[in-house]
């Protein structure tokens, strides 16, 4: 559990979220058994709950010193006070705010030169540990980026002679950069990069991406009543009757960018059979 915690840690994801987590499974837990209790059964059980409850309290309260203790040892490392300083600077230049002293040490200690143009970027590292995303953030700042690990993506900004050929030679990632630009719209950008790298994944695109390169599914993300319309008129009339089949295999072809051989593979179906 220990080594879990720092993991998530890690990953940059709070220690509140984690720990609610955990409670909030301990009590599904607890629902779950009177769930499946019957009902002469649960009233014997409720004679029990005070304990039981206190229980599952108990190895809560364990969970919490655990994750507690976890977190503050990784705060401790090096790399994690890296990150942390990289997002605070980075959080500080979106919001336009002045760029105090303590901002200029943050960027001297990471190594970034904080005048604009930036090229904010919002890399994707597939199949990876909370310790690889870090690892890659701690490279990317070694070599003059500001990144910093967000969950399971990696945030930054570079400045417009950044080289990534280094880090692209991992098959794994991906990478979704703007243009350069000032701190107007930086904000801006970086959710849009946010998106395209959503988008994109669930392409099972790897390497560079740009936005050029998924225009419509931009377009739809960014207004769901429209996508909605969307969905409608084309799953529409497959509603009702017997289109269950017809609605699974329309949706995996999407998924699988209308190739048949990859298709075919992910539904366990002849190819005959898809046509």
């Amino acid at each position: 559990m220990y080594e879990r915690a720092r993991e998530c840690a890690a990953a940059g994801q709070p220690l509140g979220c984690a720990l609610l987590l955990h409670r909030r499974g301990a009590r599904a837990f607890w629902d779950a058994v009177l769930g499946l209790t019957t009902k002469e059964g649960r009233a014997r059980l409720a004679d029990w709950a005070d304990t039981g409850w206190h229980h599952l309290d108990s190895y809560l309260d364990v969970v919490t010193m655990v994750f507690t203790q976890a977190y503050a040892d990784q705060a401790d490392l090096p790399s994690a006070q890296g990150d942390r300083r990289a997002h605070t600077l980075f959080d500080r230049l979106c919001a336009r705010l002045p760029i105090t002293m303590e901002d200029q040490e943050r960027a001297a200690r990471l190594g970034f030169d904080p005048t604009p143009p930036y090229v904010p970027f919002v890399a994707l590292l597939d199949k990876s540990s909370p310790t690889e995303r870090a690892e890659l953030a701690g490279r990317q700042r070694t070599a003059g980026a500001l990144a910093f690990v967000e969950d399971v993506r990696i945030t930054g900004l570079t400045d417009p002679a950044f080289d990534w050929s280094a880090i692209l030679t991992d098959q794994r990632l991906l990478l979704a950069q703007d243009l350069p630009t000032g701190r107007t719209g930086l904000q801006t950008a970086v959710d849009n990069l946010r998106l395209l790298v959503g988008v994109a994944s669930r392409s099972h695109q790897r390497g560079s991406v740009r936005v050029e390169d998924f225009m419509p599914q931009l377009l739809l993300a960014n207004s769901p009543e429209l996508a909605n319309t969307m969905t409608r008129r084309v799953f529409g009339p497959l509603t009702g009757g017997d289109n269950g089949e017809l609605t699974t295999t329309l949706a995996c072809l999407a998924e699988n960018q209308f190739d048949s051989a990859s298709t075919t593979a992910a539904l366990h179906m002849h190819r005959n059979t898809l046509r």
